[in-house]
């Protein structure tokens, strides 16, 4: 089964992709390479859930639950509302979306701002805000440098379609990637009402 999630990924990744314009980019180098490119894409995988979903979900039960911590409430809550667009993202790749990278990357670079903008708390809160710091930067500058590399895309596409399978079983990638355009078009409203909310125009 995982062997035809693979193939299908690479299918997709080569007619849909913007950057791989025919099927004789992938040289032996690239595939001499994939190996290590799945160890890479696993292992961000595994990082990505502990850093932006596991932690953060313990700090916001804290906040909920703790008087003393209640003053992260506010912070948590907007980490969360950016964070969201990461998990969009996730359902583009699975879908074979071409935006998929630039989603990702401007969820990371959101995200970015919101750990920076929490208030300070307890020593494994700061460490969590740098780290998570440290990972979504690492994330932007890493996706900026295999802009263009296919087989780490394709791998992206395998891990990702191997989680969209177990989660949502029988789906195809057209559904996947609807989903993910719905998604994406209510963070956006989300983000537009948030902002005149926040900036309304003043009268004339």
């Amino acid at each position: 089964m995982l062997a035809g999630i693979r193939r299908a990924a690479y299918d997709v990744v080569v007619r849909r992709c913007c950057f791989a314009k025919e099927a004789g980019s992938m040289t032996p180098r690239h595939v001499s390479m994939m190996p290590r490119v799945r160890q890479f894409v696993r292992a961000d995988f595994v990082i990505a859930v502990i850093i932006t979903v596991l932690y953060p979900l313990y700090f916001l039960g804290r906040a909920v639950l703790l008087t003393k911590h209640r003053h992260t409430l506010r912070g948590m809550l907007a980490y969360w509302r950016v964070a969201s667009l990461l998990m969009v993202s996730v359902y583009l790749v699975a879908g074979g979306r071409n935006d998929r990278m630039l989603v990702g990357a401007l969820a990371r670079l959101a995200m970015l701002r919101a750990l920076y903008q929490l208030p300070s708390d307890d020593a494994v809160w700061q460490r969590w805000r740098w780290v998570g710091m440290a990972y979504c930067l690492g994330g932007v500058s890493a996706q900026l440098a295999t802009i263009a590399d296919t087989t780490v895309h394709a791998e992206y596409v395998v891990a990702t379609r191997v989680f969209t399978d177990t989660m949502h079983p029988q789906r195809t990638a057209h559904e996947l990637a609807r989903w993910g355009q719905v998604g994406l078009g209510a963070w956006l409203m989300v983000w537009v009402l948030e902002s005149c909310i926040k900036n309304p125009a003043s009268d004339s």
